[in-house]
């Protein structure tokens, strides 16, 4: 009922969770903006909640959009509040191309430019997208 506690709320969960698992997680504008158009069925409790796990799985140190559950996400979209044609359409590209680096990603172990070939993309436009999502390709290196 109150959207204007939400950002509050968020931080002030961001800052319990950080200290209780030792870490040191932002959130990115866009899942803010996002969590504010969120109904919340289950209160402040499922933001709480939400909240904790983002920050427990995080390892990048910013939570991204890339990292809410869809079904969230898709609520966003078929509630009453819709964003501007735009920011819909964007986030949905920003979504799909997160996706797609990913799996390449895993399917090259981390190799970028192997990534890249395999993708049929420029290897520079490749690593600015990775730079963008904040996205390691160390973390899909298979480790012996």
């Amino acid at each position: 009922q109150r959207k204007e506690d939400i950002p509050l709320l968020i931080h002030h969960f961001l800052k319990i969770f950080n200290e209780k698992f030792k870490k040191r997680v932002t959130m990115d504008k866009k899942v803010i903006d996002l969590f504010i158009q969120y109904y919340w069925p289950g209160n402040i409790r499922q933001l709480k909640n939400l909240v904790q796990s983002l920050v427990l799985l995080n390892d990048s140190g910013v939570i991204s959009i890339g990292e809410i559950p869809a079904a969230l996400k898709e609520e966003k979209r078929s509630g009453k509040e819709i964003g501007p044609f735009r920011d819909e359409k964007n986030a949905i590209i920003e979504e799909f191309e997160r996706k797609y680096i990913t799996n390449l990603l895993k399917l090259t172990a981390g190799d970028v430019a192997r990534a890249a070939e395999t993708g049929k993309m420029d290897k520079n436009v490749l690593a600015d997208k990775i730079g963008f999502y904040n996205i390691n390709p160390a973390d899909y290196q298979v480790v012996k």
